[in-house]
This record gives structure tokens, C-alpha cells and sequence, in this order.
């Protein structure tokens, strides 16, 4: 059977430890092996806060998340760069503990025992980003990656059996998650730029459970620093218990600090 939730948007995205959002014609970093500018910093409502430490290197940080009591950041790595190939990492670290503990006093999660008491998590990501043009107005972005956590207590935790939360949480019953996906980014006309990407996640080293993922926005570029997207999210999981179908409206608004204009036809910025 399939059970159909609508979760109020804002929650879902804060307890998604894995985020992959967002694309001036200056394509938006999200999602591809770019990184921000040197000295250039972008954040959002729920768009993380981007920081270009170096001109490879970039700092970020779900702020919303953090303050919902699961410290969080990421590091992007640019290792090379060619006229049509670029090539990064990213590493994630999230503690969301205090997140759940809060979560549960609230009697949100339906499965979990109410005398339970949740061990300090930590959540660590590694992924692989391979980036390509596509034209002079288009990246193709393949990426993939694996979540583990660690779990202080050793003793498995319930599954999360939420949309969105089970692919990200299960790594804390000691399964494994490895995912791929693909990215594709671009410039409709003018100011008006498109995102869009789909995911495919294991849950289990023998897929014993899995998830698909798919993103869509559009996105109004006001200006060089400020940006507009609305758009959706899909997910179909396969859970312990049932099958779960959610779809959200996203919305946010962008913003960025010391922005650099993008020539139009050099999407890697060289």
C-alpha cells in the first residue's frame, strides 16, 4: 500500500541531512562541481550559506539546520578543471541529536518507542561530482556518494519511516546508504535559469531498501544579487513497514554578497 503525506515544507528540508539544492546566467554551484567565487558568499531562506574560501575551496552550512539544534557544514573541493570537464568533492558532517530529542517530545515520529533516548548521531557524507558542458548555456552534473554514521551508543536506533528522513536516518541502524544521481543546469532565456536532478539511493549494501528523489525549479535572477526559485520536490521510498509518495512546494529567496558577473559563455568561470 502506498501512503500518500504532505509534510509542511520547511520541516521536511530542515531535517534533510543531505541537501542538494538549486542553478545568471551565472549557473548556480549547488549540485555541480563549481564552487563560489573567492571572497563571494550566497545564502537563502533554506538555501545554505555558501562561502568561497579560495578559488577551489568552499565553506557551507545549512544555517536554518544549525539552528534547529543539528550543527552542520560542508567543504567542496575543485580538483580539475578543463574547458568542458570539471571535476570536485564535497564532505558533509551534521549532528542532529538534539534535533531528535526535540522532534521527539513532540510525538512526531509514530514508530518510536516514547521512553527513548537518543544517543549522540553524527552524520558523515562523501560524494564525487563530475561536471560537463553543454553548449555554451548547460552543465550535466553526474555525482556519487555514501552517508555512515556513527552512533555513540552502538545500539541500533528505530527507523525514522518518514518521507525523506528514512534514506538519510538509516545509517544510524547500521546500514549502509550509497547513492547516484545526475544534475542538469541551465539558462532558459536571458535571466530565467532552470535545475533540475534525480536521485537514486540504497539503503542496505544489498539494496534491502531504496529511494528515489527528483528535484525541479525555475529560477528568476533579479539581478547579480538576488535570485527568486520556486519549484517542487518528489520522493518514492520503499520502508520497513510500507511505501511512502510525497510531493512539496519549495520556495525561497537568494541572495549574494561580493557577486561576480559570470561571462555568458564560460559557465566554469576560468
Amino acid at each position: 500500500m502506498t501512503n500518500n503525506r504532505l509534510f509542511p515544507p520547511l520541516l521536511l528540508l530542515l531535517l534533510s541531512i543531505s541537501l542538494s539544492l538549486f542553478s545568471q546566467r551565472t549557473i548556480w554551484t549547488i549540485g555541480t562541481a563549481r564552487t563560489v567565487p573567492k571572497g563571494q558568499a550566497e545564502f537563502g531562506i533554506l538555501h545554505p550559506m555558501q562561502i568561497g574560501l579560495t578559488e577551489t575551496l568552499e565553506f557551507s552550512t545549512q544555517a536554518l539546520l544549525s539552528l534547529a539544534l543539528a550543527p552542520n557544514f560542508s567543504l567542496k573541493k575543485r580538483w580539475y578543471v578543463d574547458d568542458l570537464w570539471m571535476i570536485s568533492t564535497q564532505h558533509r558532517y551534521s549532528m542532529p541529536t538534539l534535533m531528535l530529542r526535540a522532534m521527539g517530545e513532540t510525538k512526531w515520529f509514530e514508530n518510536i518507542p516514547d521512553n527513548l533516548t537518543y544517543p549522540f548521531l553524527f552524520n558523515i557524507g562523501t560524494e564525487g561530482l563530475f561536471t560537463r558542458k553543454i553548449g555554451q548555456e548547460m552543465l550535466i552534473t553526474a555525482k556519487i556518494g555514501t552517508e555512515f554514521g556513527i552512533n555513540i551508543s552502538g545500539d541500533p536506533m528505530p527507523y525514522l519511516e518518514q518521507a525523506i528522513l528514512y534514506p538519510h536516518s538509516a545509517i544510524f541502524s547500521n546500514k549502509l546508504i550509497w547513492y547516484v544521481g545526475l544534475d542538469l543546469d541551465g539558462n532558459i532565456v536571458r535571466n530565467h535559469n532552470f535545475s533540475a536532478d534525480i536521485d537514486f539511493y540504497s539503503i542496505g549494501a544489498g539494496i534491502d531498501h531504496w529511494a528515489i528523489e527528483h528535484k525541479g525549479y525555475y529560477i528568476y535572477n533579479k539581478s547579480i544579487k538576488l535570485a527568486i526559485l520556486i519549484g517542487y520536490k518528489i520522493s518514492y521510498a520503499t520502508y520497513p513497514s510500507d511505501n511512502q509518495f510525497l510531493i512539496i512546494p519549495m520556495a525561497d529567496l537568494i541572495w549574494k554578497i561580493n557577486a561576480k558577473k559570470q561571462p555568458t559563455k564560460d559557465l566554469f568561470r576560468r
